[in-house]
């Protein structure tokens, strides 16, 4: 554990509203391979505050990278609800559609990520999803 995730972790523990922190975490432990706990931090933050949409699409992402297609769905849904233009959200409910086998529809979400976003995570995760589609842009 680096210093930055031992910071983070103690503002986690010792101010559990701080969701910047918390979203922060996640991310440095999703990356680190550690999906579960990055679910779990995020849920975490989405039960505190249910109108977070960054922290509603990042657990959508985590989900999704944890192959619980169906759970990351309504998370993009439920973030979409609450931002209807969320490029993360966005690109979730794109690749929840492609595991479903709607690729036209994923393509066009995709693509809506770029024409909003077109740098950040949702960005890097709709641009893999249409090159592995042979759809790049």
């Amino acid at each position: 554990m680096d210093g930055a995730e031992e910071v983070l972790r103690a503002l986690v523990r010792e101010c559990p509203a701080l969701s910047d922190a918390a979203l922060r975490l996640a991310e440095l432990r999703g990356r680190a391979g550690d999906r579960g706990e990055a679910v779990r931090l995020l849920a975490g933050v989405a039960a505190r505050d249910p109108w977070h949409a960054d922290a509603i699409a990042a657990l959508g992402a985590a989900l999704l990278d944890d192959g619980r297609e169906a759970d990351a769905a309504v998370a993009a849904r439920r973030a979409l609800r609450l931002d209807p233009e969320h490029a993360l959200a966005l690109a979730v409910e794109g690749g929840s559609l492609a595991a479903a086998g709607e690729h036209a529809r994923a393509r066009a979400c995709w693509r809506r990520v770029l024409a909003l976003e077109p740098v950040g995570e949702g960005a890097r995760r709709a641009r893999e999803g249409l090159l592995a589609r042979g759809a790049g842009r």
